[in-house]
């Protein structure tokens, strides 16, 4: 190659970081989207409840110790494979790859102001700039997850036990 590059740090090249990078997180995003889209969008088309912001604050309410984690490595994956993707693909379709995509540190430092936003949002919805815990217990879909059995946390059933 004419700038004394190798086929092996081309970001293209398998065995680049940014190439191993890019097969982990899509690895991560497949394992959690088929849950994720069943345990939301199931709910929605089964049972007509829309988790929507409560249903996510909800979750960070009932177990914020396993959904946090997991919301925000399901984000961080899925931003750092999209920044990469463009990368990745405008040259491929033939469309021009913008300058500061072209560089590993240019990516690296979006995807980092990416993810401290990421994980301020993650925060909010957890509630600490704002109390969310009342609207998130009494969300129907908090009820919902008492009324199946899924959480036993802080929100009561919809029909009371006899």
């Amino acid at each position: 190659m004419a700038n004394g590059a190798t086929a092996t740090t081309r970001p293209e090249s398998p065995h680049h970081p940014r190439a191993r990078w890019q097969r982990i997180t899509a690895i991560v995003l497949l394992v959690f989207v088929f849950g994720h889209t069943l345990a939301t969008r199931g709910a929605s088309l089964v049972y007509g409840v829309f988790p929507g912001f409560d249903g996510v604050a909800y979750t960070l309410v009932w177990f914020f110790a396993y959904f946090f984690p997991y919301y925000l490595l399901f984000s961080l994956a899925g931003l750092y494979h999209g920044l990469n993707g463009l990368a990745l693909a405008l040259p491929r379709i033939g469309l021009p790859l913008p300058a500061a995509l072209r560089s590993g540190r240019t990516v690296a430092g979006l995807w980092l102001v990416g993810a401290v936003a990421l994980a301020l949002g993650m925060a909010g919805f957890a509630g600490a700039f704002h109390d969310v815990r009342e609207r998130a217990v009494a969300n129907p879909y908090a009820r919902l997850l008492v009324d199946l059995g899924v959480s036993s946390g802080p929100a009561e059933p919809s029909q009371p036990a006899r």
